[in-house]
């Protein structure tokens, strides 16, 4: 991942970080699992993050993977 896209990855976290719970609902995420977890497309990548939310807002990142286009 380069520097760039790197800035990107921190700008779609620093939005979900915002507002979690309109992240959870909002037209660039999936919800992917029955574990609470869901996808963002990082804009101008192709990268995605998987991210979960506790109860307290904190987020994690549950993964982060390239589209290899298979």
């Amino acid at each position: 991942m380069t520097d760039r896209e790197s800035d990107k990855l921190w700008s779609v976290l620093d939005r979900i970080q915002e507002d979690p719970a309109e992240a959870k609902h909002a037209g660039w995420t999936k919800y992917v699992s029955s574990r609470s977890v869901w996808a963002s497309a990082i804009p101008g990548t192709s990268y995605y993050v998987y991210w979960a939310v506790d109860e307290q807002g904190v987020v994690t990142v549950a993964h982060l993977m390239r589209d290899m286009g298979v």
